[in-house]
């Protein structure tokens, strides 16, 4: 198992990790006639429960992502911690590492990680993860823990810019710098505000991965001018969230500044 530890101290430098013992689970499959009863989670169970019995910390696995297959881990507890920066030239897959921990301190060491690969995640969405499926970046998201108290750091002539779009006439495509950190912010601590699952994706798809309105709306099934409306009112959203401001009367403070005003 030792790739486990090698990747996670290469990029994320926690020697800590290094100083516990774990099992990586290199493959695991059940017969096609025998799926979808239970059977691959069973046999996690009995995996964990040897690897405690023997002391272990840890217990893990890599493997070329799939939403059904993220899908299965996330299920049964385990936590993704990377992600390779390249598919494999062979599956065309992005590599994930998820880790369960069977004690206390193995469970700080993966909380710690969990979140620095969350930071990473959401800053490589737009590059090199360009091109993954919105839906499993989502997933991995959702499956890291929160950053407490994440707040969007915009200068006030962003604020200005980023009231423009959502409660006028500006473009996403004139902020989309503040769309995105305000979508940092999100996704870091989404406990405050909650959105519904499907602006969240066209957050990821749209705002965070920059893919063209084509190539998103394609991926994510929907029209482009259903999707240009729902961006809208997430940035409301936000705007009510973040900055207190419920109508573009209310937002008309941000809309133009004076030298003095500014601490320069």
């Amino acid at each position: 198992g030792n790739i486990v530890p090698d990747r996670l101290i290469k990029h994320y430098k926690l020697l800590d990790f290094g100083e516990l013992v774990g099992w990586r689970i290199v493959r695991i499959a059940t017969h096609p006639s025998l799926m979808r009863r239970g059977l691959g989670s069973k046999m996690l169970k009995e995996a964990e429960a040897e690897a405690r019995e023997r002391g272990y910390d840890w217990i893990g696995a890599g493997f070329g992502v799939t939403e059904e297959l993220l899908r299965f881990w996330l299920k049964n507890g385990y936590i993704p911690v990377h992600m390779s920066p390249d598919r494999n030239p062979v599956s065309g897959e992005y590599s994930v590492i998820v880790v369960k921990p069977l004690n206390e301190r193995a469970s700080k060491c993966v909380e710690f990680v969990a979140r620095e690969f969350k930071r990473k995640l959401l800053d490589s969405l737009y590059e090199p993860y360009f091109d993954l499926e919105a839906k499993i970046a989502h997933m991995l998201l959702k499956a890291t823990p929160p950053l407490e108290g994440a707040r969007p750091r915009l200068t006030r002539p962003q604020i200005g810019r980023f009231m423009s779009y959502a409660w006028m006439e500006m473009t996403l495509e004139n902020c989309v710098d503040c769309m995105r950190e305000l979508a940092k912010a999100y996704f870091m601590d989404p406990r405050g505000l909650r959105l519904p699952e499907d602006a969240e994706l066209m957050l990821i798809a749209k705002v965070l991965q920059g893919k063209s309105w084509r190539a998103a709306c394609e991926e994510l099934e929907i029209e482009p001018p259903k999707m240009m409306v729902e961006l809208k009112e997430v940035a409301k959203a936000f705007s009510r969230y973040y900055f207190g401001v419920g109508s573009g009367e209310e937002a008309d403070e941000y809309m133009y500044l004076r030298l003095e005003e500014l601490d320069l």
